[in-house]
């Protein structure tokens, strides 16, 4: 399932437009040596969570065969997702960031297991065909145990407009700043926004592209050189 709808309410006003300055998250923008990017778009995301039900017995005595052990099938069941998505399409992103186990005793079986996932990919179609096959390989390698599959979030790739894009890297060439046009792999605020009204997006680049890790970083030069496309850019949308 998707996300339920949230009650829709009226801006209130026109929506003119939207701009957002991110650090890149990626490595690219700093392998260039540029200071800035104009954001072209951001990837679909899908997410959701696998839930695998065994059943909890003694690690010492419960005979192998007879054990529904969910740690196990879920491990087996991470590579099978892992290696379906990779093998469908090279590409696309696969992640399972979080991993519970219950009751998480060193002397008994796991009964359950739920795990994350994290599914990207740039392109809408080929995201929605990755989506069922994590339906799919969850009913095909169950193991001893009942696995069940629920989508969290799925959200479509966005394009931004080429007229605001443009505009950006308008005002980046008169600042004589030095940029390039990238794709953003990670999600950002610009993609809900976009779908009120055009929204666009300035990068800077990180350390490394080292991203939600206590050493990333940026230097204030390029931070500096960000935001004063993102002013200017500001200043012409308002004129």
């Amino acid at each position: 399932a998707t996300m339920p709808a949230w009650p829709q309410h009226a801006l209130g006003g026109e929506f003119h437009a939207y701009l957002e300055a991110h650090i890149a998250q990626g490595p690219l923008l700093a392998r260039a040596g540029l200071r800035v990017g104009v954001v072209t778009g951001i990837q679909g995301k899908h997410t959701g969570e696998v839930r695998v039900r065994g059943e909890a017995a003694h690690a010492g005595t419960t005979p192998r065969e007879e054990r529904r052990d969910a740690l196990l099938s879920a491990c087996a069941l991470v590579c099978a997702l892992d290696r379906a998505v990779s093998e469908r399409a090279p590409e696309a992103m696969f992640t399972v960031g979080r991993f519970t186990v219950a009751p998480n005793a060193p002397s008994v079986i796991a009964s359950e297991v739920r795990f994350s996932v994290d599914l990207r990919h740039f392109d809408g179609a080929q995201l929605a065909r990755l989506a069922a096959a994590i339906a799919e390989v969850c009913a095909r390698h169950p193991g001893p145990c009942e696995v069940r599959w629920a989508e969290r979030v799925a959200a479509a790739p966005v394009q931004f407009p080429v007229a605001l894009r443009e505009q950006m890297a308008g005002q980046a060439r008169a600042l004589g700043i030095d940029f390039m046009e990238l794709a953003s792999a990670a999600g950002h605020d610009a993609r809900p926004v976009s779908h009120v009204g055009p929204a666009g997006m300035i990068f800077v680049p990180c350390a490394g592209g080292l991203s939600h890790n206590e050493a990333e970083s940026a230097e204030p030069a390029d931070l500096a050189a960000g935001t004063r496309v993102l002013a200017a850019s500001h200043v012409r949308l308002a004129c």
